[in-house]
């Protein structure tokens, strides 16, 4: 867990299938059942935490990466793919889908998870100096 996040994992690292609903009952206008790459952003810049910028990039990796690997050729991340990824049931092991996130946010967002930083990504992972 994160500052900036969507509170779809509990303070213990469950899944809390209310809250990943709620992301797209308040984000997905185009259609309910999905996202598009611009209401993922919406809900980034919704869930940001002011007070917290070095929280703002785990959120843009995160869900980069989600929409990158499970988004459909007319670009929508559908419900069932993004809840695959959030409970482990896509078959992305935590730890492989941790070091795609930290080559995409090398990549693509020009920062690094490679300081003394902890970030939680499908159910409790964290980073310590050890990439």
């Amino acid at each position: 867990m994160h500052g900036s996040d969507t509170g779809a994992y509990d303070a213990e690292g469950r899944f809390v299938p209310a809250k990943f609903e709620e992301i797209f009952t308040k984000h997905a206008k185009v259609r309910p059942d999905a996202l598009t790459s611009e209401e993922i952003e919406e809900m980034i810049l919704a869930n940001r935490d002011p007070l917290d910028p070095q929280s703002w990039s785990a959120p843009e990796a995160e869900w980069g990466l989600t929409y990158k690997l499970a988004s459909d050729k007319q670009g929508f991340l559908h419900k069932d793919s993004a809840r695959g990824i959030y409970d482990g049931s896509l078959g992305v092991h935590s730890s492989q889908y941790l070091g795609y996130i930290v080559k995409y946010m090398d990549q693509y967002l020009g920062c690094s998870l490679k300081n003394d930083i902890s970030i939680q990504v499908v159910g409790l992972c964290s980073l310590k100096n050890d990439i």
